[in-house]
């Protein structure tokens, strides 16, 4: 019973911090739309997608981010299901041994009403290892603190087809 108490007053104290994290801003200064670079998708081959980040205020904008050189833009969360709705399996580095990440800081800022696209390789974040629908999602924080809310973009249904015997390789 002490057991059951201690998790139910844990849990209770931990749903504040849930809640705020999950919260959209009432105005958003930005928008963002996700979409598919190419809609035939093979198991074994690249999966592109595009983050077209609008900006909605009257101010500019500051998109800077850190990229990977595997395209794992940092600015972004990455939310994407496996055809069975767990979350997908993220990708370990070939060589786990070597210490840090490998890219660049990107400065970046978008003048009031303009729109700048990023594309990214999301099956170098995550595995897409069964034929099916994949949902993903993107979001960013909506300020520079977490408490200030995310900005989600639309969530999008990437399906994988089984690879055909006469596919190119990646």
């Amino acid at each position: 019973m002490k057991a059951f108490i201690t998790f139910a007053f844990l849990s209770l104290a931990a749903l504040p911090g849930f809640l705020v994290a999950q919260v959209q801003p009432v105005n958003p200064k930005f928008s963002l739309k996700l979409s598919e670079r190419k809609p035939e998708n093979y198991k074994g081959k690249h999966i592109w997608l595009v983050i077209e980040m609008t900006n909605t205020s009257d101010q500019v904008l500051d998109c800077s981010s850190f990229v990977e050189t595997n395209t794992h833009d940092h600015g972004f969360l990455y939310a994407v299901r496996g055809p069975d709705g767990n979350p997908a399996e993220k990708v370990l580095p070939s060589h786990p041994e070597i210490v840090g990440i490998v890219g660049g800081n990107y400065p970046c800022s978008i003048d009031p009403g303009k729109s700048k696209k990023s594309d990214i390789a999301i099956n170098e974040i995550y595995h897409f290892d069964q034929p099916g629908d994949y949902t993903i999602q993107v979001s960013r924080l909506a300020e520079k603190r977490p408490d200030e809310g995310y900005i989600k973009s639309n969530t999008i249904v990437v399906t994988i087809l089984p690879k055909p015997e006469n596919a190119e390789p990646k």
